[in-house]
């Protein structure tokens, strides 16, 4: 097992790096409660979860904070797996695993073997990103300069 767990949501980036080529719609699990972690750390007493996974070619990234479901957005198969070792040791009550399909149902598999608590499936969720978006046509008018007093 490859799993690294983090502190330091700075050092969490830098590990997943090798996850964000795989999309920008991919990476925004994990960027996205990174950088939510730098603006507004933990609580005392708060669960923390940011884990990395790399071996071979297979990746994975995974973090969870309080008494929310773990992400483990795009990570293959056997880190998602991993993720379920490691988390099941110190937090066998945890409620639930948001990612791709394919992880997700290895997770929540492994982790029935592990705990012996069962799963299903309660939401489906899509990521899209823009590629292209349309030119917006200017509105009528002219810009003009507020000045005190108001109009005139």
């Amino acid at each position: 097992m490859s799993v690294v767990r983090h502190t330091d949501p700075d050092v969490f980036l830098e590990a997943a790096q090798p996850m964000a080529a795989r999309g920008e719609a991919s990476a925004s699990f994990f960027t996205g409660a990174a950088h939510t972690l730098k603006r507004t750390p933990p609580r005392a007493g708060e669960r923390l979860y940011l884990a990395s996974f790399r071996s071979g070619h297979a990746l994975g990234t995974a973090n969870q904070r309080d008494n929310g479901p773990v992400l483990i957005g795009e990570s293959d198969i056997v880190a998602a797996r991993a993720f379920a070792d490691d988390l099941a040791r110190d937090w066998p009550a945890l409620h639930g695993v948001m990612g791709a399909p394919m992880g997700a149902q290895a997770f929540a598999r492994r982790w029935r073997d592990l705990t012996g608590r069962g799963h299903r499936l309660s939401v489906r969720l899509r990521q899209h990103a823009l590629a292209a978006g349309n030119a917006v046509p200017a509105g009528p008018g002219m810009p003009r300069l507020a000045r005190v007093g108001g109009l005139g």
